[in-house]
């Protein structure tokens, strides 16, 4: 699933944000706090409902606010580290 999608569960289940957890991290915490039965339920309205092109203009959107907040701050151009697990 896509992160707006799993952000729409979260949002359906008054779960935190975590913006600044990893994709795997957020869907273990979706796993571990909502049941199996709500959890399928939930996943397939949102696949029968997706729409690719919102989807990805959503995603667009908080690429560029991302990009713009770097920029900002100084950091466009810098190597990120990534943290090992």
């Amino acid at each position: 699933m896509w992160r707006p999608e799993l952000y729409q569960i979260q949002k359906w289940n008054d779960m935190p944000e975590y913006k600044q957890k990893s994709k795997e991290f957020v869907r273990d915490k979706i796993v571990e706090r909502i049941s199996e039965g709500v959890l399928k339920h939930q996943i397939t309205d949102l696949l029968f409902e997706r729409d690719y092109e919102l989807l990805v203009e959503e995603i667009r959107q908080v690429k560029k606010q991302n990009l713009e907040k770097r920029i900002h701050n100084g950091t466009v151009g810098k190597q990120r580290r990534r943290r090992r697990v």
